[in-house]
């Protein structure tokens, strides 16, 4: 176990790694007797001391949750950490790549809740009951440590979790078999990953059951209105700002729910279930006009699919 002198002063490497974008020495090497209750105390206090700042707690995260993630990161549980409100993107906004040290995208359900949840005994039905909506959303994880990191530096490092943008149409919980809500990820029109959201512990809202069982032991209830981010189902992919206006990589992520005949665009990939919420990387270049970067802003009758692309810092 950690001293509290130790913990505060992992709380500032992380602290001044995020501010700094770069990544620091893993705090399993710095502190090779952490624990994992060092590093959830050590989490919790970063998310005070920005929210002592002025930031919000909005809802929670819930990572390595499939085993394609705990393959990715070389850790066999999953974790859990925070939201604050600065990292939640309304449709359309545009992120400079510079203000991360080594970011990352990946496919998520995100459960909007109506009803508290407190553990333990939580279960899938619970879950179900207690959410509002459910929404397809991208999530950015960014880890602020090196590789190879330890299921300590993960979860001391909010898990890695940096920000998320949001689909633009929710659907009830009991609407749709969340098991068979898929996902595929486009770069340049070419699959880069595809998912099952049954991968995340055989039912997203499970992923959710875990965490309000993890927390109800400390007496944490997770709050109506927040937001459950249930971990990614695919590999996560790692993103470059553009080289040039030409080299324009877009990145978008489909959705769709079993059953569904959604129809054919003109051009492009073959159609899922998409949204019209994005996010764009920024780097010092103008901006990109591909096509291919306005063929998603298209309203389409689809569930909505969060896309990435790249345009200039000044667009």
């Amino acid at each position: 176990m950690l001293t509290q002198a130790e913990r505060q002063a992992a709380v500032e490497i992380l602290l001044k790694a995020e501010a700094d974008r770069k990544q620091a020495t893993q705090l399993s090497i710095t502190y090779p007797h952490i624990e994992i209750e060092d590093s959830y105390a050590i989490s919790t206090a970063v998310m005070e001391h920005k929210v002592k700042g002025g930031a919000k707690l909005i809802g929670h995260k819930i990572g390595l949750t499939s085993k394609a993630m705990q393959a990715s990161s070389q850790i066999d549980e999953p974790d859990y950490g925070h939201l604050l409100d600065y990292m939640l993107l309304n449709d359309g906004a545009k992120v400079r790549f510079e203000d991360f040290c080594v970011p990352r995208v990946e496919p998520e359900l995100t459960f909007i809740l109506k009803e508290p949840l407190k553990g333990p005994g939580v279960g899938l039905v619970d879950v179900l009951r207690a959410t509002e909506w459910v929404v397809p959303s991208i999530e950015i994880i960014d880890a602020r440590v090196q590789n190879p990191r330890k299921i300590t530096d993960t979860v001391a490092d909010n898990g890695a979790g940096a920000g998320i943008v949001l689909g633009g149409r929710p659907v009830r919980p009991t609407d749709v078999d969340l098991r068979w809500v898929g996902a595929v990820f486009y770069r340049n029109s070419e699959i880069e990953e595809t998912g099952l959201a049954a991968g995340v512990l055989g039912h997203p809202a499970m992923a959710i059951a875990w965490l309000a069982n993890k927390v109800g032991r400390f007496g944490t209830v997770l709050e109506p209105g927040h937001m459950m981010l249930s971990g990614s189902f695919t590999r996560p992919v790692c993103w470059t700002p553009s080289i040039r206006p030409t080299n324009c990589r877009p990145c978008s992520r489909s959705f769709r729910r079993r059953g569904a005949a959604p129809r054919r665009p003109s051009c492009g990939p073959p159609p899922m279930i998409r949204s019209r919420s994005s996010v764009c990387w920024t780097s010092a270049r103008p901006a990109c006009s591909s096509p291919m970067c306005r063929l998603w802003r298209k309203p389409v009758r689809r569930w909505p699919r969060p896309a990435i692309r790249p345009t200039a810092s000044g667009a």
